[in-house]
């Protein structure tokens, strides 16, 4: 990992200055990311604790308040639609069956989008 400390263009495009040296190349793809928007909700007021990835839940997606799930990319981990959909067959299975429901990731495909 390095850190760019400047952009500036450059014959062949654009040129990235970096801790490491400069990098330059035709185009610059800026990916950020997604981020949960949960701030302005006022979750702490229902019991439910909200941490830099969004609310945080136990293995079985439940909150710190007992009658509260949350699944997909606003509960963190793997942020893909599969994922909400195995999360959410998890909730239904405990809220509205009372079956033990626990995640486990370890098996979920993942793939890296470039």
């Amino acid at each position: 990992n390095t850190e760019v400390t400047a952009a500036r263009a450059h014959p062949d495009g654009i040129a990235l200055d970096t801790t490491a040296g400069e990098i330059s190349g035709t185009h610059l793809l800026v990916a950020t990311g997604r981020r949960p928007s949960v701030t302005a909700l006022g979750l702490d007021a229902a019991g439910v604790e909200t941490g830099p990835q969004g609310i945080v839940t136990d293995a079985g997606m439940r909150t710190g308040n007992r009658r509260i799930y949350a699944i997909g990319d606003v509960a963190g981990g793997a942020q893909f639609t599969h994922v909400a959909g195995y999360q959410a067959g998890l909730v239904v299975r405990s809220a509205l069956f009372g079956l033990p429901a626990r995640a486990r990731t370890d098996h979920i495909p993942r793939a890296i989008y470039t």
